[in-house]
């Protein structure tokens, strides 16, 4: 069996650390996610941060939209929750249902 000849590089740790930023209640967070933890859309776009996401929104097809944000479940803010730990950015956007007024409130939350 040949091996491979590609060769897979760690991101540094402080490539993360520098990628951080603090909420409005001065908790940290961070701004980029590693690759294998991106927000992958059912259409296939990759966000690994949370203004990817926000540009992505405001051009995403409604259908896509609401395949991750609908009545039953809002795909967006559990990732916001899970991978960032900004809760109160996932907490202000869990409920909407336009992807531009998502946006607005994610951009608003991300500012340095």
């Amino acid at each position: 069996m040949a091996q491979s000849k590609l060769k897979v590089f760690e991101t540094p740790a402080w490539f993360w650390q520098e990628q951080s930023g603090r909420n409005e209640d001065g908790a940290t967070f961070a701004r980029v996610c590693h690759p294998a933890k991106a927000f992958i859309a059912s259409s296939g776009e990759r966000y690994t941060s949370m203004d990817e996401l926000a540009k992505g929104l405001c051009k995403m097809p409604r259908t896509t939209f609401l395949h991750h944000a609908n009545s039953s479940k809002n795909d967006f803010s559990l990732w916001i929750a899970d991978v960032f730990g900004n809760r109160e950015l996932a907490a202000a956007i869990k409920q909407e249902k336009n992807p531009v007024t998502m946006a607005k409130h994610i951009e608003r939350h991300t500012l340095p």
